[in-house]
C-alpha cells in the first residue's frame, strides 16, 4: 500500500503542504519548494498514550508534529522518566540520528490523538542538497535547543521549586488572553506528573506547591489540569527572590 501523504490525505497539492509549512525548517520555502517536500512526507497517527521508541523507531527519520502534541522524555538507569519537552504542531523529532546523532533511551508518547509527518532521512538528505537553507534552519533549532537546555540547568541549579513552578505558569499564561482582572485560565498540555518532570521535581512536591500557592490566594485549581492564575505579581515577585 502506498504511504498517505501529510495533511488531509487527498489529491490536492495544497493541502499536503499544510504539515510542511508548519515547520520553522522549511516555511521559508515556496509554496512550490513545499509541495516537492510534501511529495516525500508521509504520516502516521497515534492514539492517546501511545509510544514511539526514538532509539529504534526513528533511525534516520525525520519526524513532525502535524495534528495533536507528544512529549520527548528519557529513561535513566533506574526507570525513572526525565520529560524533555512538549511537542506541538510544527515541532520535530528524530533530527539528531540524521546527523550520526544519538537518541539512545528517549521516547516520545502522544498526550491526545496526534498525527505526525515523517521523511525518511534518504530523502531530508536530498532535500539538504538540493535546498541547503534548510540545514541552515535546522542548525538554529540546535543552537535553540542547547540554550534551554542551558538554561533549564542554571534553573535547576540556582532557583528553588517555587520559583521554577511560578516561572513555567507565567511562561504558560502568556499564550492565553487574561480577564478584565488580570486574571489568566491556563490548561496544563501535560499531567502534573509530567510537568513535575519538567521543572525537575516530584509529582508529591509540585501538588504540595500548588496547594500552598493556591492557599495564598495566587491561584486556584479546576480538577486536575485547569490552573487560573489570581496574582501574577505575586509570581513574578517570586520569581525574583
Amino acid at each position: 500500500m502506498a504511504p498517505e501523504y501529510c495533511a488531509n490525505h487527498d489529491n490536492n497539492s495544497d493541502s499536503r503542504v499544510n504539515c510542511v509549512n508548519k515547520v520553522p525548517i522549511f516555511n521559508h520555502l515556496t509554496h512550490e519548494e513545499m509541495q516537492e517536500i510534501a511529495q516525500v512526507a508521509q504520516s502516521k497517527s497515534y492514539e492517546k498514550g501511545e509510544r514511539l521508541n526514538l532509539s529504534r523507531a526513528s533511525a534516520d527519520t525525520l519526524f513532525i508534529i502535524h495534528k495533536g502534541s507528544m512529549k520527548i522524555y528519557r529513561l535513566s538507569e533506574s526507570g525513572r522518566e526525565q520529560v524533555v519537552r512538549i511537542l506541538k504542531p510544527g515541532d520535530f523529532m528524530g533530527e539528531l540520528s540524521l546527523f550520526g546523532g544519538g537518541t539512545q533511551n528517549s521516547y516520545a508518547e502522544a498526550l491526545e490523538p496526534t498525527e505526525l509527518c515523517r521523511i525518511l532521512g534518504r530523502d531530508l538528505k536530498e532535500l539538504l542538497k538540493q535546498f541547503p537553507e534548510i540545514a541552515i534552519k535546522i542548525l538554529e533549532e540546535f543552537s535553540q535547543r542547547l540554550e534551554r537546555a542551558e538554561a533549564f540547568m542554571e534553573q535547576i541549579g540556582q532557583q528553588s521549586v517555587d520559583q521554577r513552578l511560578a516561572d513555567n505558569l507565567l511562561k504558560m499564561a502568556q499564550n492565553v488572553e487574561e480577564n478584565r482582572d488580570g486574571e489568566s485560565t491556563i490548561i496544563l498540555p501535560m499531567s502534573k506528573g509530567d510537568l513535575a518532570s519538567m521543572i525537575g521535581t516530584s509529582q508529591e512536591t509540585l501538588s504540595r506547591k500548588l496547594s500552598e500557592f493556591r492557599d495564598r490566594g495566587w491561584l486556584e485549581l479546576n480538577g486536575q489540569r485547569e490552573i487560573r492564575i489570581l496574582d501574577k505579581k505575586a509570581l513574578k515577585n517570586l520569581q525574583k527572590e
